[in-house]
């Protein structure tokens, strides 16, 4: 069984675990601001004037924190400003508020970043209205709106997509997660369900004949040894192939086929109903997936034969058409009894048709017996 569907989910697991990691260019930002620091202090800069290149360049390492930076620099930006009152100083304080602003409405919905985008164009002019009394603030406050607005247009879209994406990974992860699951569950309930309706035939009649014919009784448990241990095989192949940490790296386990219809044959016969098998067409080798899927329909289909028909016979039909495979399952048993009794089977059946895109029927006949019938197109490369 190959585990292709669960490693693109655990890979899809992986990434949305990524955008929490620090990234590197943020430490390469701190680097480049010791160097700055040095040499701002070297060329005599004002200790005020370093302190606000770092203070505008702060929100940066903030990044993963977005709600902490924006209220940081609203604290701190007037704070600066006002103990400098220094034009350069405001001006990179400004630049701290607008990069807050910017990262809040990247990283945040609407809800909170349009109070908060406000609350930053409220602080701007205040500064420019209290330490810059020279300018003009009704002429100049519509271009420091302007800008805010373009920095909230350029990040709040940035983050709606970024979401969109993220919301898209998360659900391909978890519809491959669920599609893994079913398909594990079918493979189980296939693998496991007509082994164990074999083996609870030949215990019955091994336990009836016991005493009155013993031979029998010992073909019987012969008959449930050789099912066991080709069951525990198949487990164990199927157990493999989902243990393994690097399923392209190691030989996938041979799954069965139609050509492992004659197996069935013989299995199906010791648990007391005769199958007959007829091949029409072209019989040709068809894509893995395509006779894994339509080796399970028989097999379920068969099993439901043994185990709830009450009938000691059943026929299969498979017609190799060219672009297309039909099979066919009857039998003369009780006809609604199998389909009541057949637990996830037809629903399992239904399942692996509609994902090769085939076309699925079950129910009784009106002569009497059930019916299986599907009907898998065949790829035009195969055709």
């Amino acid at each position: 069984m190959s585990t292709s569907t669960a490693r693109p989910a655990r890979a899809g697991l992986r990434r949305l675990r990524g955008p929490g990691r620090r990234p590197w260019w943020a430490l390469q930002v701190g680097a480049a601001l010791v160097v700055l620091w040095l040499v701002l202090g070297y060329l005599g800069a004002s200790v005020m004037i370093v302190a606000a290149v770092v203070f505008a360049a702060a929100p940066v390492m903030l990044v993963h924190h977005p709600v902490l930076c924006w209220w940081v620099t609203m604290l701190f930006a007037p704070f600066l400003a006002f103990l400098a009152r220094d034009e350069g100083v405001l001006v990179l304080c400004c630049l701290a508020i607008y990069t807050a602003a910017g990262i809040l409405s990247w990283s945040r919905p609407w809800r909170v970043s349009v109070p908060a985008t406000a609350g930053s164009g409220v602080l701007l002019l205040m500064l420019f209205a209290t330490l810059m009394p020279g300018v003009r603030v009704d002429q100049n406050a519509p271009v420091l709106v302007m800008a805010l607005l373009c920095v909230w247009v350029v990040a709040n879209s940035g983050g709606q997509a970024r979401r969109r994406a993220l919301a898209a990974r998360t659900r391909a992860t978890e519809q491959a997660i669920e599609a893994e699951r079913l398909r594990i569950a079918r493979e189980m309930h296939d693998l496991i369900a007509h082994s164990l309706g074999a083996i609870a035939f030949q215990a019955g009649m091994g336990a009836r004949v016991i005493d009155s014919q013993p031979a029998q009784a010992r073909h019987a448990l012969s008959a449930i040894e050789s099912t066991s241990r080709q069951t525990l095989a198949e487990l164990r192949r199927t157990l493999g192939a989902l243990r393994r940490s690097d399923p392209e790296g190691a030989p996938a386990a041979p799954m069965p086929n139609l050509a492992d219809l004659d197996r069935l044959i013989s299995t199906t016969r010791e648990a007391g109903v005769t199958l007959e098998l007829e091949r029409l067409g072209e019989v040709r080798e068809l894509p893995a997936d395509l006779e894994l899927s339509a080796f399970r329909i028989v097999q379920e289909s068969v099993t439901n034969v043994v185990r709830h028909a009450g009938t000691p016979s059943c026929r299969v039909r498979l017609v190799f058409h060219p672009a297309e495979l039909e099979i066919e399952v009857l039998d003369q048993g009780r006809g609604s009894g199998a389909a009541l009794s057949s637990g996830y089977g037809l629903v399992g059946m239904r399942e692996r048709i509609t994902l090769l895109d085939g076309q699925f029927s079950a129910g009784p006949r009106e002569q009497g017996g059930f019916r299986v019938g599907a009907r898998f197109p065949i790829p035009a490369t195969d055709a």
